[in-house]
């Protein structure tokens, strides 16, 4: 990056482009550098069987291309140097996403179309979103309710109200901990993803709270995911210690996520 001026009468250039001074041109950098870089989906080549990805640096586009083949060990690899913020929990997320949108063709199985695809795509966000909730519960639950995650904090009581209002509340009370564990994330889940699954047509993980099947919400949404959640976090703890995921993120406070990308 580089103004030159040619002689005196000359106006500075700019890559070529002439300004008018350079107090313009510097204004006009500070104001170009306040505009969000736009995202750009991953791309893959059947040719050259390449998965790309693109993250963004100081509104830069820094291209990261992989086998496919190789692509989950990629995402194992960063999710241990990815810390919650910063272009490398960028990368890891554009990661996830380009493994949920070509997941198809490393499993080796045929894409569906339309809806069908987009049903599928909210069902994988589920069951990592899911798998996600339910670890970062089953820890905070070692600790005493004073000192867990203030965000938890915040959506137990959501739940307590909704089960005080269904009189609900005893039973929650004389519950076992994997249980109390697996309805609050159903509950909080399926409050995040409200939009995609009436979207979708999809049902609600807690639509009846008084006939919650905990066991059957485990094998739908929890398990199919669990393993590949628990080791990210099994190499960094940390990961566990806050919201550092675009899952959490979107189950806790949902609107700070908006604007994320995804998504596992």
């Amino acid at each position: 990056m580089s103004v030159t001026v040619s002689d005196a009468s000359s106006k500075p250039r700019f890559f070529g482009f002439e300004c008018e001074s350079m107090p313009n041109l510097l204004e006009q950098l500070t104001k170009s550098r306040r505009v969000k870089a736009k995202r750009i989906e991953p791309r893959f080549s059947r040719k050259t069987r390449r998965v790309t990805v693109t993250v963004h640096i100081d509104e830069i586009p820094i291209e990261f291309s992989i086998l496919i083949g190789r692509l989950d060990k990629a995402i194992d690899k960063v999710c241990r140097y990815a810390h919650g913020s910063g272009p490398l929990q960028v990368l890891f997320e554009e990661l996830i996403h380009a493994r949920q949108k070509y997941g198809h063709i490393i499993d080796e199985k045929n894409k569906r179309r339309g809806i069908q695809s987009g049903r599928k795509e909210v069902s994988y966000d589920l069951q990592y979103a899911a798998a996600w909730t339910y670890c970062f519960l089953r820890s905070q639950w070692k600790r005493p309710k004073k000192n867990r995650n203030l965000f938890l904090q915040k959506a137990a009581s959501r739940l307590m109200r909704r089960l005080r209002k269904e009189k609900l509340v005893t039973g929650w009370e004389d519950a076992k901990r994997s249980w109390q564990i697996r309805l609050l994330a159903a509950f909080l889940v399926g409050k995040a993803y409200a939009k995609e699954r009436k979207q979708h047509k999809l049902t609600e993980p807690l639509e009846r709270l008084a006939k919650f099947h905990a066991d059957s919400f485990y094998r739908t949404y929890v398990q199919p995911k669990l393993k590949h959640v628990e080791s990210r976090f099994r190499n960094k703890p940390k990961l566990l210690d806050s919201l550092s995921n675009a899952y959490l993120r979107k189950v806790f406070h949902p609107q700070a996520s908006d604007a994320s990308p995804t998504s596992p």
